[in-house]
């Protein structure tokens, strides 16, 4: 979130943000460099993930969907499609804050799950962490389809 890592490039090297997580993470609060590290070295997925209301993910979601209800647009949740911890906690996380709330959500890590084997998802990221452009392909056509599916553009 920009309010803990307002200095993350948005493509980076892990060894590079590595080193900055560390000398950001100095004098931060126990969960927030918690949360820096996590972000760069996923533990392993969680099975169960508690929410709480006060969860930054969910606050994050309400802000999202304020700022688009501000403009006239609709706030749509997107999860991540990445097979590692966090992104898995993540999803998770935003799964049960946007239905708790009741935003609508597309689970693109749910389609990449259907989808792929586990290598052949994996293989799929590139060196600063996202999937690459095949990845963002299948996410934009399954975005569209499901906006016109919502019935949010006339065909």
């Amino acid at each position: 979130p920009a309010l803990i890592l307002e200095w993350m490039p948005e493509c980076v090297t892990r060894e590079l943000l590595w080193s900055q997580a560390q000398t950001v993470s100095a004098g931060r609060s126990a969960l927030a460099a918690q949360w820096i590290h996590d972000r760069i070295l996923p533990k392993a997925p969680v099975d169960a993930v508690e929410q709480a209301p006060s969860d930054i993910l969910v606050r994050q979601l309400d802000a999202m969907n304020h700022l688009a209800q501000g403009t006239g647009a609709a706030f749509v949740a997107l999860t991540y499609p990445f097979p590692s911890g966090h992104h898995a906690r993540v999803r998770d996380v935003v799964r049960a804050g946007a239905t708790a709330r009741g935003y609508p959500t597309l689970d693109l890590y749910g389609v990449f799950e259907e989808r792929f084997s586990p290598d052949a998802w994996r293989a799929m990221r590139t060196p600063e962490d996202h999937v690459n452009a095949d990845g963002y392909e299948l996410m934009g056509r399954e975005l569209a389809e499901w906006a016109f599916s919502a019935g949010l553009f006339d065909p």
